[in-house]
């Protein structure tokens, strides 16, 4: 948030010496609300005991870890899988599709629960 703010002052400092008002020049980029850093994006099950799941951070890059494993500030306690069966209409077969939920403890906090997506 602080690095947007940053940007739109530069931004408006720099219209200001061209432009009555320098507001007037500046556009939106984007709005991302700002829940939580991770993502929950996928379930890899090399074994039913140890699946290795996936994380994006909000900066970018994708973390991978097993439950019990740390996700900065935070441990995984927790993997719910759960798999439903849906009727894809455009192949006309039923399809697995993989759900769940991770539990994740921050050190001096609540534990959070993320759902897959």
């Amino acid at each position: 948030m602080v690095k947007m703010w940053v940007s739109i002052l530069f931004v408006s400092l720099c219209l200001g010496l061209h432009a009555a008002n320098p507001l007037d020049s500046v556009r939106l980029y984007a709005i991302e609300p700002a829940c939580f850093d991770y993502t929950f994006t996928a379930v890899v099950s090399a074994s039913s005991t140890n699946p290795v799941l996936s994380f994006n951070h909000r900066g970018g890059r994708t973390y991978f870890v097993h439950p019990g494993e740390r996700l900065g500030d935070y441990v995984v306690r927790d993997f719910r899988p759960v798999i439903t069966r849906v009727f894809n209409p455009s192949i006309k077969l039923v399809q697995e599709q993989k759900l769940g939920s991770v539990t994740l403890q921050a050190t001096n906090g609540p534990a959070l629960v993320l759902e897959l997506g």
